[in-house]
């Protein structure tokens, strides 16, 4: 991408007109961002049931939830 000079200031103190180059859309993953957040605090208390339960959780709904693998 060329460089677009906001380094630099304008000499009148003004501001620069700024374009945007990039844009990147996010994706709608909350649901296992969850999950792996749960997921983490079972391996950090070393809770390996709740850890079973969990990964199992996750395989199921992406399994079943084409819509939900979809959106990741």
């Amino acid at each position: 991408m060329p460089d677009l000079g906001m380094d630099n200031d304008k000499p009148d103190g003004g501001s620069k007109e700024m374009k945007v180059a990039v844009v990147t859309c996010a994706f709608d993953n909350s649901k296992i961002i969850n999950w792996l957040r749960e997921r983490g605090d079972c391996i950090k208390d070393e809770n390996w049931d709740k850890l079973d339960r969990i990964n199992d959780t996750i395989r199921r709904n992406l399994k079943k939830d084409s819509q939900l693998l979809d959106k990741l």
